[in-house]
């Protein structure tokens, strides 16, 4: 079972609406874990409504640790109607105030978001969670597993964040449990897509456009992991000037074109990578939110895709 995760900003939620309107039966193994960064709800609910359409109940972190809504415990009744499973963060510095939180609601109502790290008391504590997400090694991840009766779940921030656009080239290996998650009897995997765990608001002047794009390598031959994720970077020429994004836009996209084209059989011709197609065809430049949407929708149909198929 794949849960991404995905901050609730307007670009990331319109990828969650799009995908599971287009083909149901892809997300057979998936359940996004859903992070409210913004105090306007209604977008948010929206995505929610669309997922529970195709019989999904998202995990909905309920104590988000960025954003306006940041140290903040969302109003659930804003949610009454919908179907989700409140999630909860712990770390070393909140784990106290988490754990009277999710004993209020019910431990066994509750998914858990370990972060950082909790006491072994806190943990013992969330025997019978229905999920727990851990961010940690395998290794671990196992040994939780086969001591707590709950869904273990893997995250690992897989993306190889690079500070400016320019410093992206080629491709890079994307950190997953995509291969491992089942030998070591966990019940999935979890990654924060391309957009990596690094959080921003905004972002600044388009000096160098980057579009990331995800690939799943396989390997048969029995020597090497049975499949990885690498992530493709192509990215426009820095000319100093921060004017024309629409331009650098076109120049990042033609060399995806130009890649995918040659190289058809390592990408799957997901609803991500059609709209950058159409893009390229139409020379539309529909701004760069729309542009990490759609590498989102791409990473995690491509993840989706080969869940149906291998699992």
């Amino acid at each position: 079972m794949y849960y991404p995760v995905l901050r609730a900003k307007q670009f990331e939620l319109i990828a969650l609406r799009e995908i599971v309107s287009h083909d149901p039966q892809l997300f057979q193994q998936f359940t996004p874990i859903i992070e409210p960064v913004n105090d306007t709800y209604k977008p948010f609910l929206r995505a929610i409504e669309a997922l529970n359409s195709i019989d999904i109940t998202p995990l909905v972190l309920i104590n988000p640790t960025v954003g306006k809504l940041k140290n903040d415990w969302l109003n659930l009744d804003e949610l009454v109607d919908l179907n989700y499973l409140p999630t909860i963060e712990f770390n070393s510095d909140t784990e106290e105030l988490a754990l009277q939180k999710a004993t209020s609601i019910g431990i066994e109502n509750i998914a858990a978001f370990v972060i950082e790290g909790c006491s072994v008391q806190t943990l013992k504590a969330l025997d019978g969670v229905d999920t727990l997400i851990v961010d940690t090694d395998i290794v671990q991840a196992g040994r939780y597993q086969k001591s707590l009766n709950t869904k273990v779940v893997l995250l690992q921030d897989g993306f190889r964040r690079q500070d400016k656009n320019a410093e992206y080239s080629g491709r890079t290996a994307f950190g997953s449990a995509i291969a491992d998650y089942r030998n070591s009897r966990l019940h999935g995997f979890s990654d924060y897509t391309i957009t990596g765990r690094f959080f921003s608001e905004g972002g600044g002047p388009a000096y160098v456009v980057a579009i990331h794009l995800s690939e799943l390598l396989k390997d048969d031959s029995g020597f090497g992991p049975e499949v990885q994720i690498l992530i493709n970077h192509y990215v426009s020429e820095d000319n100093g000037s921060a004017v024309d994004p629409a331009g650098k836009f076109m120049e990042a996209l033609a060399k995806l074109i130009e890649d995918v084209s040659g190289r058809t059989e390592c990408f799957f011709d997901s609803t991500g990578l059609i709209d950058f197609k159409s893009l390229y065809s139409q020379r539309h430049f529909s701004g760069l939110g729309s542009a990490k949407k759609n590498s989102i929708k791409h990473h995690i149909e491509t993840i989706a895709q080969y869940l149906l198929e291998n699992d």
